[in-house]
């Protein structure tokens, strides 16, 4: 009780000075069949979160880890935010929707035929990124998360709550990578990892304090260099084959 009321101080401190509180994305299982001992640990992080004055935000999911955290950061009075697809908004789907989303700060409801809008969405929105336990959507979601650390297009701390020894397999996998040589940096360096939902919750408040602190400019590395670079050569090429389909007509 004691440290849950120390990181509401400190989350607390941080709002009255920076004007925003710990905004925090989730990555998480929204299938019914998720496991008991997965819900109850994500439904503990979103108390914990929001004891602390923290945003949760998730994927608008009504069941499973994401289920679970939602509503255990509600009850405990959080502030919480979805961003969510309308391919899953509908009659018994896995999201909440514009009807039975009141409890919510606010929910946004991404279009497109695809989930990048939305991954993209829940990036933006986070000072930082937690991956919960869940299926191939999560592991998508986090991956693009790591990947975008590990080229130097995003900066975002990511963190597993290793629960039940859940993400061994994928932690096992990027000391693989390092070992081989296939990463640009340690791999310790790509992700944190933390065993309970208090440890998380203490993890993110540090993230906040960090965020605080003016970052001296970083020069753009030759990965996101050449991007835009054949973004442009892209572009150029379209506008002159235009040009010329202009002249012909």
């Amino acid at each position: 009780t004691e440290r849950v009321s120390h990181l509401r101080q400190d989350a607390n401190c941080m709002a009255s000075t920076s004007d925003n509180a710990i905004c925090v994305t989730v990555f998480a299982s929204s299938t019914p069949q998720t496991s008991a001992t997965f819900a109850q640990a994500s439904a503990e992080f979103g108390r914990l979160l929001a004891q602390a004055g923290g945003v949760a935000i998730f994927g608008g999911g009504n069941a499973g880890c994401m289920g679970a955290f939602y509503e255990g950061a509600f009850k405990a009075g959080g502030r919480v935010r979805g961003i969510t697809h309308r391919m899953f908004v509908k009659p018994g789907g896995s999201s909440l929707s514009e009807e039975n989303a009141a409890e919510l700060e606010s929910l946004e409801i991404v279009e497109g035929r695809d989930l990048t809008v939305r991954k993209r969405r829940l990036l933006d929105a986070a000072d930082c990124l937690v991956a919960l336990p869940g299926g191939v959507g999560t592991f998508d979601e986090l991956w693009m998360a790591i990947a975008e650390l590990g080229v130097g297009c995003g900066d975002l701390p990511v963190l597993l709550l290793n629960v039940d020894g859940y993400y061994d397999g994928s932690i096992q996998q990027l000391m693989r990578a390092g070992k081989e040589g296939m990463l640009r940096r340690p791999w310790t360096e790509y992700v944190t990892i933390v065993d309970t939902p208090m440890d998380a919750v203490t993890w993110c408040v540090m993230q906040k304090r960090r965020a605080k602190v003016p970052a001296k400019p970083r020069a753009m590395n030759d990965y996101c260099k050449g991007v835009i670079h054949g973004a442009i050569i892209a572009a150029a090429a379209l506008l002159l084959t235009a040009a010329g389909l202009r002249r012909h007509t």
